[in-house]
């Protein structure tokens, strides 16, 4: 197996990678001593997806991962990301205000895959993540965002200040999300906007936030004084869209 190439393992992650993204497989391996119902299992999926699969030896899948495999594993390709050019394309093509959401700092794939999942539906453009101290596209992101990664933009950069200078010069607002801003649902966002959103621990960098346009906040109630990253991009991706309406 190629060293660029990721490994994802397990029945259940495997199962959801073969429904929700086959076009991101490149191949399927099955444990032959598998009970022949899960054999079945797994090549029904593989070949509704069109996915090349393979039975091999129990000593094969263990020189793939040291972890409890379950007997599948399946072998992906390099993610491939996108580009602003691209992004800002696809809003053009279709005659809206081009909507982008830049994660500052977001390490955990479980929060970017379900981040990109609402983002997926709520129509963003384009998802900007940095190249380093966050997370990028790993098989638990494919796994949590359900198949939302075969129809977004995703695209990674070096440096997200320099991308901001980039995008204003195209007329781009950013908006962040910060707990001392304006109450989201007293702003309108009738204009090409980028959502900013940071990490839970840290918010966001003070390079980012200082290149920020406008800063809106999410009220609660409780004693808890913060939300799940995810949780605070999909109520503010939503508001966009109503706002837009």
């Amino acid at each position: 197996m190629k060293n660029d190439r990721m490994l994802a393992y397990g029945k259940n992650t495997v199962i959801d990678l073969l429904t929700y993204t086959p076009g991101q497989v490149a191949k399927l391996y099955i444990y032959d001593g598998m009970k022949k119902q899960d054999q079945h299992l797994f090549v029904d999926l593989a070949q509704e997806g069109e996915v090349n699969y393979e039975f091999v030896g129990r000593r094969t899948l263990d020189n793939f991962t040291d972890e409890n495999h379950q007997g599948v594993v399946v072998e992906l390709p390099p993610y491939r990301y996108s580009s602003l050019e691209a992004a800002m394309a696809s809003a053009h093509a279709v005659n809206e205000l081009p909507f982008f959401v830049m994660l500052d700092g977001i390490t955990d794939p479980r929060n970017l895959g379900a981040i990109l999942r609402s983002a997926e539906t709520a129509g963003v453009h384009g998802i900007i993540i940095p190249k380093n101290r966050a997370s990028g596209i790993t098989p638990t992101v494919l796994k949590t965002a359900t198949g939302a990664t075969e129809h977004l933009h995703i695209i990674q950069v070096t440096n997200l200040n320099q991308t901001m200078e980039q995008m204003k010069k195209q007329g781009i607002w950013f908006v962040a999300a910060q707990m001392d801003g304006q109450t989201y649902w007293d702003e309108r966002f009738d204009m090409p906007l980028c959502l900013v959103i940071g990490s839970e621990g840290d918010g966001i960098s003070k390079l980012v936030e200082k290149n920020c346009d406008l800063f809106v906040s999410i009220p609660m109630k409780g004693k808890i004084t913060s939300l799940n990253a995810s949780v605070a991009a999909a109520l503010l991706m939503y508001e966009v869209n109503r706002s837009r309406r």
